[in-house]
C-alpha cells in the first residue's frame, strides 16, 4: 500500500474570525512559527491574555494581526529611512 504523501500545502481557516486564538492559529495565520509567535510576544510586539471565563493565555485575533502588520510596516519604514541616510552619506 503506497504511503500518503504529506501536503505542504498551507491549511485554509474558513468562516469568521474567533475573537481568541491559540499561539499556533496566530503562527498559521501569520506564516511564522509557533517560536516566533512566541519571541514577538516575550518582545512585547504581541500581547496575550487570559479570556473571559478564565483558561490559557489567547491572543485576540484581530488585534494581533493588526499589531504584527503596524510592527512589520514600522520595521520597513525604518529600513528605508537608514538605507536613505546611508546613501547621503
Amino acid at each position: 500500500m503506497a504511503k500518503k504523501e504529506k501536503s505542504n500545502k498551507p491549511a485554509v481557516l474558513s468562516g469568521t474570525v474567533p475573537e481568541w486564538a491559540s499561539t499556533s492559529v496566530i503562527a498559521q495565520l501569520l506564516g511564522k512559527t509557533v517560536r516566533r509567535v512566541q519571541q514577538l510576544t516575550q518582545e512585547g510586539v504581541l500581547e496575550t491574555e487570559i479570556p473571559p471565563g478564565g483558561g490559557t493565555r489567547k491572543y485576540r485575533t484581530c488585534e494581533t494581526i493588526q499589531r504584527y502588520v503596524s510592527y512589520v510596516e514600522e520595521k520597513a519604514v525604518s529600513y528605508t529611512h537608514i538605507r536613505a541616510h546611508e546613501t547621503v552619506l
